[in-house]
């Protein structure tokens, strides 16, 4: 499912960047959490507009899964093959005042299985990664809304939580690739939501949307791809 596409700017991201050693992390009933929106800019839009240049943006929620390492969908990312490690994504990682993490730079696009890893200079929040290929009872939700944008910003955002079933997913192919879904949808820009189980711990992230209901990718396949990414 893939987030809200905006057109803005762009933005001299390097320049840009704060330095925020422990971005705010978000409450929920069974614990904290860091969940932002990244905002991929599509490097084939360029285009000049007004006298600017301006270029599409694809948002997503990246969680915090390590003290400097996000995850979220690589659906956000255009023309990336899986399995591919870039240095020259231009993204932008967004906390709730407006200001811009300091991305390292590299992206890791785990192969097969639809995740993205980011690094950041700044420390955020984890939860515990859930052993569960698909888990059970409700899981929460931590999605990102966007509110229209004040062109040439970024959209606005803000965080929001929602309870889901997670379900058995009938077109999983075993291995790495460890998928389960959810249902009922969520907000427009679900892409890289995370997961919490009862307990708290990161049990999966929302990959995209099928038809009624949302494929998950499942934290064992993320553990995994966090262990390549080191």
């Amino acid at each position: 499912m893939r987030a809200p596409t905006v057109l803005l700017a762009l933005l001299p991201l390097a320049m840009s960047c704060a330095h925020y050693p422990s971005p705010p992390a978000t409450p929920t009933p069974s614990g904290e959490i860091t969940v932002l929106p990244a905002f991929v800019f599509d490097p084939g839009t360029a285009r000049q507009e007004d006298g600017k240049t301006v270029r599409t943006v694809r948002g997503c929620a990246a969680t915090y899964v390590a003290p400097h390492l996000l995850v979220t969908s690589a659906t956000a990312f255009p023309k990336i093959a899986p399995g591919e490690r870039r240095a020259d994504v231009p993204i932008a990682v967004v906390t709730p005042d407006g200001a811009m993490l300091h991305v390292m730079g590299v992206v890791y696009l785990h192969s097969g299985d639809g995740i993205a890893l980011i690094r950041t200079w700044e420390e955020g929040r984890s939860r515990p990664l859930s052993l569960m290929a698909t888990p059970r009872g409700p899981l929460t939700a931590v999605g990102i809304r966007y509110a229209p944008p004040p062109n040439p910003s970024l959209p606005r955002t803000e965080t929001y939580q929602a309870e889901v079933a997670p379900e058995p997913e009938p077109y999983s192919s075993g291995g790495t690739f460890i998928r389960f879904r959810i249902t009922p949808l969520l907000e427009q820009g679900a892409c890289g939501t995370p997961l919490l189980d009862r307990e708290g711990n990161f049990a999966g992230m929302v990959h995209e949307k099928h038809g009624t209901w949302l494929s998950a990718i499942s934290a064992p396949a993320i553990a995994e791809a966090i262990a390549r990414a080191r």
